[in-house]
């Protein structure tokens, strides 16, 4: 994103130097930094093993298989959080990626600690700086699962090839204990808005773009449009 960015605005040769620098670094990990009999990074920690896939240190083949071994690690935890900030950044957005929104949400909603649920449960409408142990309640760290609810169940994918501000693509998940979201998005050319019912086996999904942004969807397997 830093290379798209410089050469948005001209700077072609600090972009290049960007880019060699992933380069190398992805070469490094890939080389010391994870087990490829088990797919594993080092650590062996959900929050390692999140960030190693989300981050394209794989291939999507590879990512494949080190997301079943996350979601070996998360049963091994209860289904329950087992991460830090830069784990729960991106870990509910692997597993969605890859076929386990379900186990996603169950981990957000465990009615006790870690978790988000717990701290529903304990009345909370702010961010925690701890999911066990009390204290400051009002930190944000925690709070990329918003984005999770945004661009994983509703699925707003907004200009996210980083080229065409004026783009949307709707890849919703619709999840088995969720009955009903609905989410928006301000966009320079006005809100962009994602909603779905569920009504038995049927699915009613409602999208909305204003004039001037293109829009495609995208349901995941097992889904058809009628």
């Amino acid at each position: 994103q830093a290379a798209a960015a410089l050469r948005a605005v001209g700077m072609e040769q600090e972009a290049a130097v960007c880019e060699n620098f992933y380069s190398r670094m992805k070469a490094s990990i890939r080389s010391h930094l994870i087990d490829w009999d088990t797919y594993t990074f080092l650590g062996n920690c959900q929050g390692a093993q999140a960030v190693g896939i989300f981050y394209g240190a794989m291939t999507v083949e590879e990512q494949k298989k080190a997301a079943a071994a996350l979601v070996d690690m998360i049963h091994a935890d209860n289904d329950h959080i087992a991460c830090g900030i830069l784990g729960s950044r991106v870990i509910f957005h692997v597993l969605t990626r890859f076929g386990y929104g379900d186990l996603a949400y169950k981990m957000i909603t465990q009615p006790d600690a870690p978790s988000y649920g717990y701290w529903v449960s304990k009345g909370l409408t702010t961010l925690e700086e701890h999911m066990v142990q009390d204290a400051s309640q009002n930190h944000h760290f925690f709070g990329f699962v918003s984005a999770w609810f945004i661009k994983d169940i509703c699925g707003i994918e907004y200009n996210e090839s980083l080229s065409d501000s004026k783009a949307v693509c709707f890849r919703p998940h619709f999840l088995s204990k969720l009955e009903h979201a609905k989410a928006w998005f301000g966009t320079p050319e006005g809100r962009v808005s994602s909603s779905f019912v569920r009504s038995g086996d049927l699915i009613t999904l409602t999208l909305e773009v204003p004039n001037g942004v293109s829009g495609c969807c995208q349901l995941e397997d097992g889904w058809v449009d009628s």
